[in-house]
């Protein structure tokens, strides 16, 4: 039997450099991302090991915001994931993110 592939919770375009990324629907909060051109691209990112709800990327493209089960927010490089900054302090799960039109906040 083939095994399942992870279903894909949010999808988040990064107007440049042209990447797209996706969160999975496991435990595990995996966090996936392609070259917009070039499926083959695949890379799997650093993850929070909680489930994510929902990803957005700054407007400029240098930030990828994640939303977590946890109630983190976390901001990364969208090159590999790596969490740059947190911000905690919510009650309950973050559900979603976004950043302002400028990408300040």
């Amino acid at each position: 039997m083939p095994q399942e592939q992870p279903v894909a919770d949010a999808v988040a375009r990064a107007p440049a450099p042209g990447f797209v990324a996706a969160t999975s629907d496991t435990e595990e909060g995996l966090l996936f991302a392609w070259k917009e051109l070039d499926p083959k691209s695949h890379l799997r990112m650093a993850h929070s090991g909680h489930p994510v709800n929902d990803l957005s990327y700054s407007s400029d493209g240098t930030r990828l915001a994640t939303a977590c089960r946890d109630g983190q927010v976390h901001l990364r490089k969208p090159e590999d994931g790596e969490i740059t900054s947190s911000l905690p302090g919510h009650q309950g799960p973050a559900l979603s993110v976004a950043f302002s039109r400028d990408g300040r906040r």
